[in-house]
């Protein structure tokens, strides 16, 4: 996944995040905070979402490996283990 992906999925994420957010203190709460602290908790929104999709997409390597082995799905082909049939060399 390109960078750009990652990006436009932590501004989507952030978009929706306020949208929720509005509709949240305007029909559940019915009480309006601060333009500022609407946006603070939009900044951290972005900051959270744009470092988790980073993170997810960087160690997926890593995580996909135990993934596999929880799920015991097989991505790697299985070969056939060597033997050994000579006298040893000792």
């Amino acid at each position: 996944m390109e960078n750009k992906h990652l990006f436009l999925f932590a501004v989507y994420t952030t978009i929706l995040f306020f949208i929720a957010r509005m509709v949240d203190m305007k029909f559940i709460k019915n009480e309006m905070l601060p333009l500022k602290e609407v946006i603070g908790d939009v900044a951290i929104v972005f900051g959270c979402a744009l470092g988790a999709s980073y993170g997810y997409i960087y160690s997926s390597a890593f995580f996909g490996s135990i993934l596999d082995f929880v799920t015991e799905q097989k991505e790697r082909e299985i070969v056939a283990p060597e033997i050994f049939t000579q006298q040893p060399d000792f």
